[in-house]
């Protein structure tokens, strides 16, 4: 007779598997089997489930950073300057790498033409670690460009794309 795994622990599996690649950069079964004993007292008699398990969340797992952390992306250089005579907002950016020498660098508005002066916009940054995961996802699911799928409770689902794209798994 074969039991069922409750979601609850397949989902741990999944975490923990998750975890193991993220500080391994691989997966060994030998280490989420003591993980999930170690932290969240599941212990599996029967090895060929929990690589079953194992296996199910590397499929979830779509990639990892080997150094932990994403690659800094070269962001564009944002500039503006509002117009003195007319109320304009002119505003430009310039791509990674392009540097204007002082000389064409503009200096004049872009609607009455009369001079005005361009300064650069610094790159904000929102600490967004105070945030609960469910408000961060309501959030996305309601911006113009996010599809989402939902997975109802012990029902699987598959979601292809075509990129660019990037797919968050979010088990909750």
């Amino acid at each position: 007779m074969q039991r069922l795994i409750p979601q609850e622990v397949k989902n741990k599996v999944y975490e923990v598997t998750q975890q193991v690649i993220e500080e391994n950069g691989n997966v060994e079964i030998n280490e989420v089997q003591a993980v999930l004993e170690r932290v969240h007292g599941i212990c599996f008699f029967n090895m060929a489930e929990l690589e079953k398990l194992i296996r199910e969340g590397v499929e979830k797992q779509i990639f990892v950073y080997k150094n932990g952390t994403a690659q800094e992306v070269p962001v564009q250089e944002q500039y503006e300057g509002k117009c003195e005579h007319c109320g304009y907002d002119n505003k430009f950016k310039l791509s990674p790498g392009v540097h204007l020498p002082n000389e064409i660098f503009p200096e004049f508005c872009m609607k009455c033409k009369k001079e005005i002066k361009y300064s650069k916009l610094e790159k904000r940054t929102i600490d967004l670690s105070g945030i609960s995961t469910k408000e961060l996802s309501e959030e996305l699911m309601r911006r113009d460009g996010i599809e989402t799928t939902i997975a109802e409770p012990y029902k699987d689902v598959e979601v292809k794309v075509n990129g660019p794209a990037i797919v968050l798994v979010l088990i909750d």
